[in-house]
Parts: C-alpha cells; sequence; structure tokens
C-alpha cells in the first residue's frame, strides 16, 4: 500500500479524527492510512455528523439548545455541509471500518443523535 503521509508505519496508540472524516472524498483512502500508522492493538476514534444532521434539524436544535454566536453559526455550517458529504449509520461506518481492517467497532449516536461517536481497534496481530 502506498503512503500518503510521511508518518512511521504502527506508531500510534491512538488515531483521532473529530469532525473531519466525512468531509474527504475517499474516507477509505484516509482510513487505510489510519490503519497504516496505529500500533497493533491501537485504537481509532472517530467523531461525525449522523445520517440525522441537516440543515433543518440544525435550525431546529440551534433554536431549542439556545445557541448563539459561533457555536450556532458552526451548528448551521455542519448542517449544510453534512447533506452534501457523507452522512453515516453505525451500519455503514462499521462496514467502511471492517474493509479497512478494524475490529471490535463501537458505535454510539450523541446530541440528540446528530453526531456518531466510533471506536475501533486494528488487531492485535496485525503485521
Amino acid at each position: 500500500m502506498r503512503k500518503i503521509c510521511h508518518l512511521e508505519t504502527r506508531c500510534f496508540d491512538l488515531v483521532l479524527s473529530t469532525v473531519s472524516f466525512f468531509l474527504l472524498p475517499d474516507p477509505s483512502v484516509a482510513l487505510k492510512e489510519m490503519h497504516r500508522v496505529l500500533k497493533p492493538g491501537g485504537r481509532l476514534a472517530l467523531l461525525n455528523p449522523s445520517e440525522r444532521l441537516t440543515a433543518k434539524v440544525a435550525v431546529e436544535l440551534s433554536c431549542d439548545w439556545k445557541l448563539s454566536g459561533m457555536e450556532k453559526d458552526t451548528l448551521l455550517q455542519w448542517g449544510r455541509i453534512s447533506e452534501r458529504r457523507h452522512q453515516y449509520t453505525a451500519r455503514t461506518m462499521e462496514e467502511l471500518l471492517q474493509d479497512c481492517g478494524f475490529m471490535e467497532i463501537e458505535n454510539k449516536l450523541s446530541l440528540e443523535d446528530i453526531a456518531l461517536i466510533t471506536l475501533a481497534e486494528k488487531q492485535s496481530t496485525d503485521v
């Protein structure tokens, strides 16, 4: 597999991606690279919008949560962008991670189900 970044193979215990993974044109390329740089037994943690987050839902929640300023603007932007980018269910995220060699996959919806938190592990016997 071709290296995308200049990090050593198997050098991290944890790879974390928050609210950026869903923006990538081909998430599987990034996942394979995350898998490459993780040590065997290393963990992956992702935070992405779920399929529920839309512009309409973002407007409703910003009112319900009484958001203002940057918090409101950020939620509204995420709602607009997530409609145009990748939206994940627990099942689609699990399938994508399995295809890239991850196991022990856990998904949890949060924040009135607009956020999908995903944890996964690289096999400890991976070579």
